[in-house]
């Protein structure tokens, strides 16, 4: 029937409806929860210390982004990266419950520390990304980690990080 033509089209159309409104006007907010939790959102912050243009950090159970309407366009909600991102972030949560202190001393550590705590963080959206037959780019990557991290790693090293973890089982 032609009602149920119409319904059918409107609700194909609703997910792109979404998506542009989110592009226009971003929520501020998104809830987390289920498959991340303990984490219960991401919300945009602009004065959070350290946190830099394109990054998400994650302080306890809430995760933090300067810009929400960049972040859901690198990461659109539902997809493999989003996913990945804050399966990447779980592991920041899950770190700082086991050490409530961990947040104000993750800054004070030697590279190598912090390099061997956000490898964690990284091997989960990797490994997402993969178990997705998604491959992401690891020159962008690599950059990522040995640049915006306040240099706890080489791109070498990142490079080569990156190749082995993405060839391990």
């Amino acid at each position: 029937s032609l009602s149920f033509a119409r319904a059918v089209l409107t609700l194909s159309l609703l997910p792109g409806c979404r998506a542009l409104e989110n592009r226009l006007d971003p929520p501020r907010e998104i809830k987390l929860g289920g498959r991340f939790a303990p984490l219960v959102r991401v919300r945009e912050e602009k004065n959070l210390p350290g946190l830099k243009k394109g990054m998400v950090a994650t302080v306890g159970t809430e995760c933090f982004t300067l810009d929400m309407g960049e972040l859901l366009d690198a990461y659109p909600e539902g997809s493999v990266p989003w996913d990945a991102l804050f399966l990447h972030e779980r592991e920041h949560a899950l770190g700082q419950a086991a050490q409530p202190i961990f947040f104000y001393w993750y800054a004070t550590q030697p590279h190598g520390f912090r390099w061997a705590e956000e490898k964690r963080g990284w091997r989960v959206e990797l490994r997402h990304w993969r178990s997705h037959g998604l491959r992401p780019d690891f020159e962008d990557w690599a950059r990522v980690l040995s640049e915006d991290y306040g240099g706890m790693t080489t791109y070498g090293e990142a490079m080569d990080w990156l190749r082995t973890e993405w060839s391990a089982p």
